[in-house]
């Protein structure tokens, strides 16, 4: 029995029993699973959550019921490590740290400057293109007399005169400003753009002498009413998103990973 004893491999198998001992002692029966009267506090709210109404005696007890065969069906799969073979579960556990990480990132309440910085780097965001409703007369450059006939069409309409009975026919259309741009030409789109509205106003695309006025012009910023609460919230999406990769990135950078050939 002696040079039994002695053996190495009596040895590992007696030092083996004995962790298992201890950690039995310290850790409990992992097939012991506690009703807390927590436990029980949490199935009655949740019940009075799903009904309106607390639990009778009777369904108190067939809530613990299925919660112990919950808890036990839960914990078996997980010593037989079925989560790990399963890629629902596997991103619904991964979704939950995301979850708590956002829970955890701090609040953060913009500043009117941090609000100029967003916008100028974000404005395509919040900004549509200008449209222009406009009417336009054209006067075609290979008349010789088209300065005069569109002087003559400016000081009528300026005196008052019916723009629709001075003989030249009026065009109109509704316009972004590349589609203006296309049509007549830049010169002629910066001058829509500075068009005070419903006001004839010169031009010169390359083919004519124009008169044009802009009607109305849509598009554009919105206004500060509509335009902050926007701001405030995307910048603060994107701040909490940067405080929750900043998490993330913690947990990640408590692992180790190894790189291997099989």
């Amino acid at each position: 029995m002696n040079r039994i004893l002695r053996e190495p491999v009596v040895h590992f198998f007696i030092l083996a029993a004995l962790l298992f001992l201890v950690h039995h002692w310290v850790v409990g029966d992992p097939r012991t699973i506690a009703v807390t009267p927590g436990t029980r506090a949490t199935l009655q709210r949740r019940f009075q959550d799903q009904t309106g109404r607390a639990p009778n005696a009777a369904e108190q007890e067939a809530a613990v019921r299925d919660w112990k065969r919950d808890e036990a069906l839960y914990r078996e799969a997980l010593r037989e490590q079925l989560d790990r073979d399963d890629p629902t579960v596997r991103a619904a556990l991964i979704e939950k740290v995301h979850v708590r990480a956002t829970l955890e990132a701090p609040k953060h309440e913009p500043s009117p400057a941090d609000l100029e910085q967003w916008l100028a780097a974000n404005r395509n965001l919040y900004e549509k293109p200008r449209r222009y409703t406009l009417d336009w007369v054209a006067f075609p450059k290979q008349t010789s007399a088209a300065s005069e006939q569109r002087e003559k069409f400016s000081r009528a309409v300026q005196a008052g005169a019916d723009p629709r009975f001075q003989g030249p026919p009026i065009y109109g259309a509704t316009l972004i400003a590349d589609e203006v741009r296309e049509k007549f030409g830049p010169g002629v789109a910066e001058a829509v753009a500075a068009c005070p509205l419903r006001a004839w106003q010169p031009a010169e695309s390359d083919s004519d002498l124009l008169l044009v006025r802009v009607n109305q012009v849509d598009g554009g910023l919105p206004g500060p009413a509509e335009l902050r609460p926007r701001l405030v919230v995307d910048w603060s999406a994107a701040q909490q998103q940067k405080d929750v990769e900043q998490i993330l990135g913690k947990i990640v950078g408590r692992y180790r990973f190894e790189e291997r050939l099989r």
